[in-house]
């Protein structure tokens, strides 16, 4: 494994598990979002890995994300 996917996150529950790429994609693609925006963006939290440390963050660096480069689309508004 590498680096990313051995990083723990927190989830609201109090649980950690390891960041995973793939609940990310299938979230945004689930949500609308296009396999292209959807890969950048997951790439732009990687990026921020070290600034990632629970489900929260990842919200909410998915939607600053999405609010600058996909602004048609509604995240959690």
């Amino acid at each position: 494994m590498n680096i990313i996917k051995n990083h723990l996150i927190l989830k609201s529950t109090g649980e950690q598990e390891h960041f995973s790429e793939e609940k990310i994609n299938n979230f945004l693609l689930n949500s609308g979002v296009n396999v292209d925006m959807a890969r950048d963006a997951i790439n732009d939290l990687e990026e921020k890995i070290n600034e990632i440390h629970s489900t929260s963050d990842i919200h909410h660096n998915v939607a600053e994300y999405l609010k600058k480069h996909a602004p048609t689309y509604n995240y959690y508004n």
